[in-house]
This record gives structure tokens, C-alpha cells and sequence, in this order.
């Protein structure tokens, strides 16, 4: 493999990883449960530090499908996205953490700043979320 492939690869790879977290964000924004759980693998999983929806063991596609139904009711998020870093492990592995202010749908007040710690893997072409950690800071 040429440098100059291994470097287009990981760039697509990145931007890939990078287009995952803005459908996730999208599809909050647009309260899309369903393209919010297609961005997991099957057995993905979310864990939520602190803050109103906390909850231990979110695991799977309906485990998640519930989490997502009731915290967007519960909430009414509106995520505004902000630096994202994302670091290659091995193939088809990755890590990253996202940025995220978080406000409310209603009047766009704002809820909480969040941190997202992620997991990404790869299934066939496509990039996937393994597991996504949220950690609340300053909240509102």
C-alpha cells in the first residue's frame, strides 16, 4: 500500500467518521429515532454520565430506540455541534470525542454543553457508532 493511498484512506475514513456524528445530530434535531438507532451496531450502546438522562446499561437496537424516545420527549435536545477529533486505531476501529452545546427546542434556551467520548466501527463500508459516552458539563 503507497503512502499517498494510506493517507487518502484515512482521510476518507475520517470524514466518514466525522458525516456519522452530523446525521446523529441531524437526526436529533429532527426527533428521527429510527436513523438515530441505524447509527449503532446492533449491539451498540450509549452511556450518559450525569444530568437528567442518566441510565446504565443502554444496550442494543431497542434498548436505545426507547432511551432516545423517551429522552427526546423528556428534553426537546437541539445539539449544536462543534470540534470533533477523531483518531484511527487499527482497521476499522476508531476512537473520538465530540463537542456539543445542547438547547432547548422550544425556545432555543440553553440546556447543557456535553462531551461525547465515542467508539466507531466499521461495517462493510460504512462507519458505525460501537459507543457513544455523554458527560453533561455546565449545566444549565
Amino acid at each position: 500500500m503507497t503512502d499517498t493511498y494510506q493517507a487518502t484512506r484515512e482521510m476518507l475514513d475520517r470524514e466518514a467518521i466525522r458525516d456519522l456524528v452530523v446525521c446523529y445530530y441531524d437526526a436529533v434535531w429532527r426527533d428521527d429515532i429510527e436513523t438515530i438507532v441505524g447509527l449503532f451496531i446492533e449491539h451498540g450502546s450509549i452511556d450518559v454520565l450525569n444530568g437528567p438522562l442518566a441510565r446504565q446499561d443502554v444496550c442494543g437496537h431497542e434498548q436505545l430506540r426507547a432511551f432516545y424516545k423517551a429522552g427526546i420527549s423528556k428534553m426537546s435536545p437541539r445539539p449544536f455541534g462543534h470540534n470533533h477529533l477523531v483518531e484511527l486505531l487499527d482497521e476499522g476501529r476508531a476512537s473520538g470525542r465530540s463537542y456539543v452545546e445542547l438547547r432547548n427546542s422550544k425556545d432555543y434556551s440553553w440546556i447543557s454543553a456535553v462531551v461525547y467520548t465515542d467508539e466507531y466501527v466499521k461495517v462493510d463500508s460504512s462507519w458505525k457508532f460501537l459507543k457513544r459516552c455523554a458527560e453533561m458539563k455546565y449545566v444549565g
